[in-house]
């Protein structure tokens, strides 16, 4: 199994595989446009959990994404707090962060929710997430 950590932006994404030992196996940068090649990159990984912070914007791409990863993870940005409090701020390690955290499994207390697989993702993020974010 791969952990796919994403740092989602306006026009690209920078992206983080890591295995088991948190071992960095590939870093990229894709961008948002070419949605062919995102779908085309993420098939090409085999078996994936992902995870990203949750955004107004991430539902484009965990759309597609549902049906190619095991796992799919919302972080909540609050609560990874290891992102939001670094002075050493890059794309890369923003990305490296949520990948860490899926392949240690100590994304729980991090995380908004799960990627549900269904359309109603949106009301069980809200139910906990506070009101007045939506």
């Amino acid at each position: 199994m791969k952990y796919v950590g994403i740092d989602l932006h306006k026009e690209t994404f920078s992206v983080c595989v890591v295995d088991q030992s948190r071992k960095v196996l590939e870093r990229r940068r894709l961008f948002c446009r070419e949605v062919l090649s995102i779908k085309s990159w993420f098939q090409s990984l085999g078996p994936f959990a992902a995870m990203v912070e949750a955004a107004a914007s991430d539902e484009w791409l965990l759309k597609p994404l549902e049906p190619l990863a095991e796992k799919l993870a919302l972080a909540h940005p609050r609560k990874l707090r290891v992102i939001a409090e670094t002075t050493r701020k890059s794309d890369r390690l923003d990305a490296q962060t949520p990948a860490e955290f899926l392949a240690s499994d100590h994304w729980h207390g991090s995380c908004a929710g799960d990627w549900t697989r269904s359309d109603s993702w949106m009301s069980s993020l809200r139910l906990q997430w506070p009101a007045h974010q939506f």
